[in-house]
């Protein structure tokens, strides 16, 4: 279903590099029907391409890093300050209000002005939250809340990012792309946590300021976020600059039906498409987002009836990781997958473990148990939602076409953080159970959406 563009998009952009001739040896007046494939780019060219993308992957991490890291501690960190469950659901909720808003105005920012001083402010805001987070003992409550709506803003970048991707890939490519920064961005928010473990040993203070397993991530993400911004002022390439200038006119000089997907002849498949998949990004998020609220408590409530003594950030971190390092495995196994089975029925199939993974989290009158929370959090966090996210982005991508995506990118990264902000409130206000039961529903129904979709794009095809 999702790989069904016109050969004529082919064509599209920039990382065709199989062909090694220098660019004036390809002619770009002949017409269409005799070109075999778009002039290759310079060596120079190719160097900027990978220049390009490891800052986009590296701003990316460091972005996704700034939740990842605190999720461990968060809870306790919250606690500490004399928060409840419902001041964590706030934070958790805050960080995707932030995102949601920078998502969108990041997404316009690339599209009006190229991505260099976009990625530069986004660092910078990001340095801000940190240490507005790190300085929380010292201030308040809501100064750490504060904090999180910062950083939460700063990680719009995402939709940037994205757009990076799909300008500078052809459609063939963009999967693999969009699983590469699927894979980065889960890097950060569910390998990251494993440092925990290590910041839960840091303990002195600075005069009356604490740097301790609570403050410690966000000095980290201070450093590190202002050794990427250097990165980004002194390497990422101008808009105008020679090179950029110079792929940009060989990309104009393509006649313009060649980027064209067939959603565009028909415009309500296009539409209803394009809502549905933003819907499904919108769902997967949100459970994603749900488990890391109530994850932590419920899996040390399950981990103390087993062990009797019990390091609650160091244990927690320990199992993020586990979970982490087997859904990384399964990143590196969606492309071979794609080669057995199609893309709509890896998609289906995600949802279903999604919600199957809801499903084992409930209590259903007793306690969750230590083995259902890791068959439970495993279906979740390392199974479903890296198939789901890298495929939802990307066939929403290959919707689109060779138009930038900056703007799309942001609307449907904004619909992701919508569902981070939505999920984690229900288990303050509906309990895990409730919480639990209506993600699994919603998952099972978005499955059943996939298939009839994909129907309904099979039928249509003889259109386009």
């Amino acid at each position: 279903m999702f790989d069904t563009l016109g050969k004529k998009e082919q064509f599209q952009p920039l990382l065709a590099f199989e062909n090694n001739a220098p660019a004036e040896e390809a002619p770009l007046d002949l017409p269409l029907e005799e070109i075999a494939e778009p002039p290759p780019p310079s060596s120079i060219a190719k160097k900027l391409f990978w220049l390009k993308m490891s800052i986009v992957m590296g701003t990316l991490f460091i972005a996704e890093s700034s939740r990842g890291l605190v999720v461990p501690s968060l809870f306790l960190y919250i606690a500490s300050m004399g928060g409840d469950a419902r001041m964590v659901g706030i934070a958790v909720g805050g960080f995707s209000v932030g995102r949601l808003v920078g998502g969108v105005l990041f997404g316009w920012w690339f599209n009006r002005f190229g991505g260099k001083w976009a990625l530069a402010c986004c660092l910078f805001v990001s340095i801000l939250g940190n240490i507005l987070y790190a300085l929380g003992p010292v201030t308040h409550i809501y100064a750490l809340i504060a904090s999180r709506i910062i950083t939460g803003f700063s990680t719009g970048i995402l939709s940037v990012v994205r757009a990076v991707v799909a300008e500078m890939t052809t459609t063939e490519q963009r999967t693999k792309f969009m699983a590469l920064s699927s894979a980065v961005q889960f890097l950060g928010f569910a390998i990251v946590p494993g440092l925990g473990a290590a910041l839960a040993q840091i303990d002195f203070s600075v005069g009356k300021v604490p740097v301790d397993q609570f403050t410690s991530p966000g000095y980290l993400l201070v450093i590190v976020n202002t050794v990427m911004l250097a990165i980004v002022v002194v390497f990422y390439p101008l808009p105008k600059s020679q090179v950029e200038c110079q792929l940009k006119e060989i990309v104009a000089q393509i006649p313009k039906d060649v980027q064209v997907t067939p959603f565009e002849n028909n415009r309500r498949l296009l539409i209803v498409g394009a809502t549905t998949f933003i819907a499904f990004n919108l769902i997967g998020r949100g459970v994603l987002a749900l488990l890391e609220t109530v994850g932590a408590p419920v899996f040390l409530d399950a981990w103390g009836e087993q062990v009797d003594d019990v390091d609650p950030v160091q244990d927690t971190a320990s199992m993020m990781l586990g979970l982490g390092l087997a859904g990384l495995v399964v990143y590196f196994l969606i492309d071979p997958l794609r080669r057995v089975l199609t893309e709509e029925s890896l998609l289906a199939g995600s949802f279903c473990l999604i919600g199957g993974g809801s499903l084992f989290l409930i209590r259903w009158g007793g306690s969750v148990g230590l083995w259902r929370f890791i068959i439970g959090a495993g279906m979740i966090w390392s199974l479903g939602s890296p198939i789901s996210q890298t495929l939802v982005i990307s066939a929403f991508s290959k919707m689109l076409g060779g138009k930038p995506q900056g703007t799309m990118m942001g609307w449907i990264g904004s619909a992701g953080s919508i569902g981070r902000i939505v999920f984690p409130f229900l288990s303050g206000f509906l309990g895990n159970d409730l919480s639990f039961i209506i993600s699994a529903v919603v998952c099972f129904l978005s499955a059943a959406a996939v298939v009839v979709y994909s129907w309904w794009v099979k039928k249509n095809r003889s259109v386009y």
